[in-house]
């Protein structure tokens, strides 16, 4: 990892190639950011939260879970976005397919497109195909907190 990060909790790392890699860190007193890996350097971009738990990346977008907020890039990690259409506990991300598919693990609910008011939380997974732009949960019963995603996305 970067020696000059600062980070005293480094807990997830995505890679999608060896030019492209992120990792959830955070910094005591300071904050959550997002460790990036261009193939040269290490630089990190604080987020508007404590602990991140994971991250993952593509080129179509970077993904990276907390405590409750998800943290969403479109410009290949210059600036962060707050999601406010998906909120939730998660440790497990992932971008998968063509860089589009996010799939994320844990406890969530989503924000009615109506109003500010948030759905009953659903433990299971949260994916998007559109890179982020819409979400959706299916239930999985039990304690979820970990999963695994294709590499290829079906078209069936």
């Amino acid at each position: 990892m970067n020696a000059g990060t600062g980070a005293t909790t480094l807990v997830g790392v995505g890679a999608s190639s060896q030019d492209l890699l992120v990792a959830g860190a955070s910094n005591n007193g300071d904050g959550g950011f997002i460790e990036q890996y261009d193939g040269e350097e290490w630089v990190h971009d604080k987020v508007p939260g404590g602990l991140l738990m994971d991250a993952a990346a593509s080129d179509k977008a970077i993904v990276g879970v907390s405590m409750w907020p998800v943290f969403l890039s479109h410009d290949n990690g210059n600036t962060f976005e707050t999601l406010e259409s998906i909120r939730g506990l998660s440790q497990d991300a992932h971008i998968f397919g063509t860089g589009s598919d996010i799939g994320l693990v844990g406890t969530f609910t989503l924000s009615s497109p109506d109003d500010d008011s948030l759905a009953p939380a659903v433990a299971g997974v949260a994916h998007s195909g559109d890179a982020g732009v819409t979400w959706s949960v299916s239930e999985v019963p039990g304690d979820v907190r970990y999963g695994s995603f294709p590499t290829q996305v079906s078209s069936s």
